[in-house]
């Protein structure tokens, strides 16, 4: 357990870092071995969640491959090193019925929500979906021969898979699934992935951060899409998908989105995360985009936002939408996240910009570079970011990352530590405290891009954060 105390303007913050957690998940016939990585909770009564982790594929040169995910039971978080893996979607394999490719899906589940047993809504009743959830998976096709490796030709052939969940009390299990793709889901959008946090309540609804389109008003799926060179446009679209908020409802065909809100334009933004402070308000961060340097440059409509902050606030329950904060050259162009205390006190985390070069003396890109890991205090009211909070330096903990290997031919530049997928969620377990516990995950580019052997530390990790002097602001009412 690594503790640390940091001091910010606004007070102290008390870090518990432990990990690795979880490293190897069992191997199941047929498959790859694989490394637990990121992850996320999911409240499922009023002392027992649901953490929802990743399975990274090992052996494979293949940047973000993923072999699905788990779920386990737990009461506390000692809990894991004994728990069972509940296996929740995996990497589907196929022919490709236009190319005739063999393929295999990358497939991701990073966020889902639940309505725990025993939850009330705020007129004392017991809430309708209690008991029940989902969690939203994406599949990115591969080819898989003579082993998985991108093809162009399947780029752009993504789908969904909707999975709904029963908590009984003493068992979870999946109740549904189905596979979706463009406008299935929702008549009026074409996509709809993930974000990065769990979902959380409104009444009887749910409201999650998702990657959408189109965004742009008058555009229709089908309709010529928003011109855009950069390599993750979307194939019918173009520039014209983004990061919106959604509002879940549970009805007779379980959990499905009844409104979709714009929220950062059409501009590629992805992975939204989403909190509601203590006042009502909501706060929304987005991953975004861009074709060039420098920071804030336009080239073809798309402000380059690879390194910024970008937080949203909407203070009429996701109706509409305002900027809070727009800064450049806040983190690297790695995966960023608006999290809160139990208290309700608003901070991202992310990866702290740094510029870098490699022993030859090459520019190490900005997207490989998350040896660090950092928390910013958020003022929501002024709009206002903090100095950064380092939780944790890679190398001066773990020590210089491996130089050789027969990964090495994969890399681009020098391998390199990666903490990433910083996601914070309030719960509460058997002990009845409830705390704010944030995942993420740790390894190295050896790993994600040359497919090798997992290092000591490598695998899922938690952090307990907590601000002093703070009174508790639970997410859900079970009195």
């Amino acid at each position: 357990m690594i503790r640390l105390e940091r001091r910010s303007s606004d007070g102290i913050w008390n870090v518990r870092l432990a990990g690795p957690r979880l490293r190897f998940p069992p191997r199941e016939p047929g498959r790859w071995e694989t490394l637990y990585g990121y992850g996320s909770f999911l409240q499922i009564s009023p002392d027992h969640v649901a953490l929802l982790v990743n399975r990274r594929v090992l052996g494979e040169p293949v940047i973000d491959f993923e072999d699905g995910a788990d779920l386990f039971v737990l009461e506390s978080l000692d809990a894991l090193a004994s728990a069972v893996p509940f296996p929740v979607v995996r990497s589907e394999r196929f022919r490709d019925s236009r190319t005739g490719i063999p393929a295999v899906t990358r497939c991701i589940a990073r966020i889902g929500g639940f309505v725990p047993l025993g939850a009330r809504v705020s007129d004392g009743r017991i809430h309708p979906a209690a008991g029940t959830g989902f969690i939203l998976a994406s599949h990115h096709p591969i080819a898989a021969e003579p082993h998985p490796h991108p093809d162009d030709s399947l780029a752009g052939q993504s789908y969904g898979e909707m999975i709904h969940l029963r908590w009984d009390g003493h068992t979870l299990i999946i109740t549904d699934r189905f596979h979706f793709q463009g406008p299935e889901l929702h008549p009026d959008f074409w996509v709809i992935f993930q974000g990065l946090s769990t979902a959380i309540p409104d009444g009887e609804d749910l409201l999650t951060g998702i990657y959408a389109g189109p965004v742009a008003p008058g555009i229709k799926p089908g309709s010529p899409a928003i011109p855009c060179s950069h390599p993750h446009a979307h194939r019918v679209l173009g520039r014209n998908v983004g990061s919106c908020f959604c509002r879940w409802r549970y009805g007779p065909q379980g959990w499905r989105p009844i409104q979709i809100v714009p929220v950062s334009g059409p501009d590629l933004a992805m992975e939204p995360s989403l909190i509601r402070l203590a006042e009502g308000a909501l706060l929304m961060s987005v991953r975004g985009k861009g074709l060039q340097e420098p920071p804030g440059s336009i080239t073809e409509g798309l402000e380059n936002t690879y390194e910024h902050f970008r937080v949203y606030r909407s203070d009429d329950n996701g109706i509409t939408w305002r900027p809070l904060i727009h800064l450049p050259r806040m983190r690297n162009a790695t995966p960023v996240v608006i999290n809160r205390t139990v208290g309700g006190t608003a901070f991202l985390t992310a990866n702290p910009y740094q510029a870098l070069q490699d022993s030859r003396g090459r520019v190490v890109p900005s997207t490989m570079i998350r040896n660090l890991l950092a928390l910013w205090p958020l003022d929501a009211t002024r709009g206002m970011i903090g100095k950064p909070l380092l939780l944790l330096d890679a190398d001066r903990t773990f020590g210089p990352p491996r130089t050789k290997g027969p990964w090495d031919v994969h890399l681009k530049t020098d391998n390199r530590w990666n903490l990433d997928h910083p996601i914070a969620t309030p719960i509460r377990l058997a002990d009845g405290r409830w705390r704010a516990v944030m995942t993420f995950r740790v390894t190295d580019a050896a790993v994600n891009q040359g497919g090798a052997s997992p290092a000591e530390p490598a695998g899922f990790w938690t952090a307990e954060i907590e601000k002093t002097g703070e009174n508790d602001l639970p997410i859900w009412n079970f009195v």
